[in-house]
């Protein structure tokens, strides 16, 4: 017999797609269902600019500005998420946004603090291969022994 395991906590990770986007709705309306609580997980990756940008304006005077404009971004992209679960559930959910490799902080994230189901969108942002699984996607099932769902 399988033992039936509540699910208290939903973590979302969204990254401004709009396989994201669907996460949010998906993850929204499963913790109404279930009676669990809500985060919204937005990860500024820790990558370097391209080669080509680092080309046309030294590194020094972009990078406190590429850090402002990927934060703000990720707050707009956050803001809309909420706006999404507002329109689904009336409880409130959290936010966050975290720097580094994204599927490194979004289990970093689930594991310190104790998500149940981890949601995200099958592929993102900068997917544009013919993968099935979107690299994000895939690191983070094999990074983690948390319940992940993935939403097309």
């Amino acid at each position: 017999m399988v033992s039936k395991s509540k699910i208290n906590s939903i973590l979302v990770a969204v990254d401004g797609s709009e396989n994201g986007y669907r996460a949010v709705a998906m993850a929204a309306e499963l913790a109404s269902k279930l009676g669990a609580s809500l985060a919204l997980l937005h990860v500024i990756s820790d990558k370097p600019l391209p080669k080509e940008l680092q080309d046309m304006i030294e590194f020094e005077q972009i990078n406190d500005s590429r850090n402002d404009i990927l934060k703000n971004s990720g707050e707009l992209i956050l803001d809309k998420a909420v706006h999404i679960v507002k329109l689904r559930i009336q409880a409130d959910s959290s936010r966050q946004i975290e720097q580094g490799d994204p599927a490194d902080a979004i289990v970093q994230y689930a594991e310190d603090n104790q998500v149940d189901l981890i949601v995200l969108g099958r592929r993102g942002l900068n997917e544009d291969n013919a993968m099935l699984l979107g690299s994000v996607s895939r690191k983070v099932t094999n990074l983690t022994t948390i319940n992940c769902l993935m939403v097309k």
